[in-house]
């Protein structure tokens, strides 16, 4: 009997997507993940600066 702790997983199935991929979209996602990224980080510096003040 195998020991259920040793089986191996199977390969991942791709995920589903909402549109194609194509460099359009790619485009506008990373730069709607750099816009946010770029206010939260501002954000965290502010909260931080005014929470050493």
């Amino acid at each position: 009997m195998k020991n259920p702790a040793h089986q191996h997983l199977r390969k991942p199935t791709a995920l589903p997507t909402l549109r194609s991929q194509n460099a359009d979209a790619a485009w506008t996602v990373g730069w709607w993940q750099g816009t946010v990224t770029g206010f939260m980080l501002g954000l965290g510096a502010a909260v931080l600066l005014g929470w050493l003040r």
